[in-house]
Order: C-alpha cells, then structure tokens, then sequence
C-alpha cells in the first residue's frame, strides 16, 4: 500500500490488491481480488462500487457457489487495472480482465466490460435490462445430481 490512502468505512478487501499512492476507497466498495486488482496512484473509487477478478459463469450450466468444488463451476477472470488518475462514480461494477484508462472517469452505474480508453468519460448507454437466454435446466439438475451422489 502506498502513501496518503484513505479506505472508508465497510469497505471489503479481499485477495490480491495492490494500492498504489493517493488512493480513495469511498465507503461500501467491494473489492474481490482473486486474479489481483491494481488501483495506480492518484485513483479513486466511489461508494457502493464492487470490482472483480474473478466471477462465476452465470450461463453455462453449472453448479455456482463458492463453496463446493471448482469442477463444478466455470470461472471467468483476469487481473483489473486501474491506470494512474482513473476513477469510478458511485455504484460502477467492474467485470474481470479490465484496464481502466490514465486519467479516465466512469459516471455513476456504469457497468464496466470492456477496457477504458486513457482520459475518456464514459457512463451507462441504457437503464434497465434484457433476457440473453436461459440456462440449460436439465444439464444443471444433471450436475446437481452428479453433485449429491458423490457427497453420499
């Protein structure tokens, strides 16, 4: 951890983290660093914020939850940079394997999943949400079977 860092209150820290210099963590930030979250001086996070390195596969069918084997579950990850000067308004979800820009600003409710160019401004395109798909009901009832027998 570098100097003059300031995390707030009910702020959660977990897994590889790097914080660099001159670094705000505001208040009920999540920050879920299995596959490592760097925050580069003079960066910053707002409150409600939640960035990870590593999710679960929610649309392949799998069995999700941390606590049973990984066979189980399929994960995508990858590290989370925060380049110098980048910040996040309150409540941005950041997915894995993103690098957040020199400089660059994400507006309040930004769902990050794609790297953000140095110094740009960038906020949510539209509110609400849309149906992609369903997951394969069967295939996870089969894993979930496959799942109890062997425990028994």
């Amino acid at each position: 951890m570098g100097d003059n860092v300031r995390i707030d209150d009910y702020v959660i820290l977990k897994g590889k983290i790097y914080i660099g210099s001159n670094v705000h963590i505001s208040c009920f930030c999540n920050l879920s660093g299995g596959s490592g979250i760097t925050l580069k001086d003079f960066s910053g996070i707002s409150s409600h914020t939640s960035i990870f390195s590593a999710v679960e596969d929610f649309i392949s069918p799998t069995l999700m939850s941390p606590s049973i084997d990984r066979k189980y579950s399929k994960i995508i990850d990858g590290p989370v940079v925060f380049e110098e000067g980048a910040k996040l308004g309150s409540h941005c979800i950041v997915l894995p394997g993103i690098t957040i820009g020199k400089h660059s600003t994400a507006t309040a409710q930004t769902l990050i999943n794609k790297d953000v160019k140095d110094f740009a401004v960038i906020g949510p395109k539209v509110r609400g949400f849309k149906t992609f798909g369903f997951r394969d009901k069967k295939a996870i009832n089969d894993i979930k079977s496959h799942y109890l027998d062997e425990k028994n």
